[in-house]
């Protein structure tokens, strides 16, 4: 290993000062970062972060009969369809939603309320930037938050990934709830 292992460090007349293990765990959550990144413009290519807000209960009676005047008359046949999920899917559902409603807690305990959504991650990266959260949480939360916002997406999750959140799961929402 040829990094140094100096509390200060001259590389071409700048001084560097930072500990090894502050530079490997910054490292970690960027590499970390990255790989959520590219995962999530996989597997969410159709997903719009930037939600809308609902329209006000108001203009669901109009909303209502554009739906009967203009998508009704379209169906060839006017049965219920069937909105079953599987287990698996609602407990990555479930998981999924007490992660963040937890994070939206903490965050609002920190940080003045916004009009607007904030991102999700870009919760978890101010909450660990600030050491709100362990820095340590990152990993697991971001490979949790991962599986379940595949399986919310309409993908396949194998047996061991829902096996992992139903091992782990509830020991990182524990975690959250006592933040």
């Amino acid at each position: 290993m040829l990094v140094p292992i100096f509390p200060e460090v001259d590389l071409l007349g700048i001084k560097l000062k930072q500990s090894l293990d502050d530079l490997k765990e910054y490292i970690n959550v960027k590499v970390g970062d990255i790989k959520t990144e590219i995962h999530s413009n996989h597997v969410q290519s159709v997903y719009i972060q930037n939600y809308e807000k609902p329209s006000p209960e108001s203009k669901l009676r109009d909303i209502e009969e554009k739906i009967k005047q203009e998508i009704t008359p379209e169906l060839k046949h006017n049965s219920k369809i069937n909105l079953d999920i599987p287990d698996a899917n609602l407990l990555l559902f479930k998981v999924r939603y007490n992660i963040e409603i937890e994070l939206r807690r903490i965050w609002e305990k920190y940080y003045p309320k916004s009009n607007k959504p904030i991102p999700l991650m870009e919760i978890i990266r101010t909450l660990l930037k600030d050491n709100i959260l362990n820095t340590n949480i990152y990993n697991p939360l971001r490979e949790i938050l991962a599986i379940c916002n595949y399986a919310i997406h309409g993908e396949k999750v194998s047996d061991n990934q829902v096996s992992f959140i139903k091992d782990y799961a509830n020991e990182l929402i524990l975690y959250l709830q006592q933040q």
